[in-house]
């Protein structure tokens, strides 16, 4: 502007005021803004943008679904900061907008909760099922550490799966499968039904002979018998 007045000034005739006017129109013509304010702005609520939902992705223990719903919270805080941006009238309004936009991204994360939830379900199955087969009386001390172990090894099973499960069904089907393998864990049972059996073996074998005894009358044979049901129920006692 002030060159322009200059060269009007200095213009000795009316050719070249009107020759100093058009070079100066056209010079103010070609003064624009430098716009790269809202552009750099908007460059770099993108990159953190991008950064954030790697991230999400990388977020350990989240499903599909949990990273999804931070993916569309992250976005929608971005859709806000670019309308904020758009809407800024100084360069103090944009940073202030950029700036929000950023802590508005970063303190998006997944909620972590379906992959803890089920492994805390597990473990509720285990504490049940640990007093189910310590209370078992046909069990022996030994058969019941050992269906104990078994559970322990369904427990890991089944928390593993869980872990390696990459979306909320997978989560419950590992949970599930779980669930059947624990609440399935019983002790063997098998010592005192064996030794039972052979006792109830015994004792028929025993009346058997009792039966066979020649001269014995039938009260004699009786009283033999009631003898040997004593001698089951008081010498052995499995329960």
């Amino acid at each position: 502007m002030t060159q322009a007045n200059s060269n009007i000034e200095a213009a000795n005739s009316q050719n070249d005021v009107d020759q100093a006017k058009t070079t100066g129109e056209a010079s103010i013509d070609q003064v624009t803004p430098t716009v790269n304010k809202k552009a750099t702005a908007r460059n770099e609520i993108t990159t953190i943008l991008n950064n954030k939902l790697q991230a999400i992705q990388a977020t350990p223990d989240a499903t599909t679904e949990e990273k999804q719903a931070a993916d569309a919270e992250a976005n929608t805080e971005n859709g806000k900061a670019i309308q904020a941006i758009a809407a800024a009238t100084t360069n103090a309004d944009v940073d202030e907008a950029k700036a929000n936009a950023e802590a508005a991204i970063n303190a998006v994360t997944p909620k972590v909760v379906k992959k803890q939830a089920a492994k805390d379900e597990i473990d509720q199955l285990q504490v049940a099922q640990t007093s189910v087969i310590n209370n078992d009386q046909n069990a022996t001390n030994e058969e019941k550490e050992a269906a104990i172990q078994q559970l322990a090894t369904a427990v890991t099973d089944a928390k593993n799966n869980i872990t390696a499960a990459t979306d909320d069904n997978g989560v419950d089907t590992a949970k599930d499968a779980g669930k059947n393998s624990i609440q399935s864990t019983q002790p063997a049972t098998a010592v005192k039904s064996n030794a039972k059996n052979e006792v109830d073996q015994a004792v028929t074998t025993q009346n058997q002979a009792i039966d066979n005894t020649t001269g014995a009358t039938t009260e004699e044979k009786n009283a033999t018998k009631d003898l040997v049901l004593k001698a089951k129920e008081k010498h052995i006692k499995i329960s």
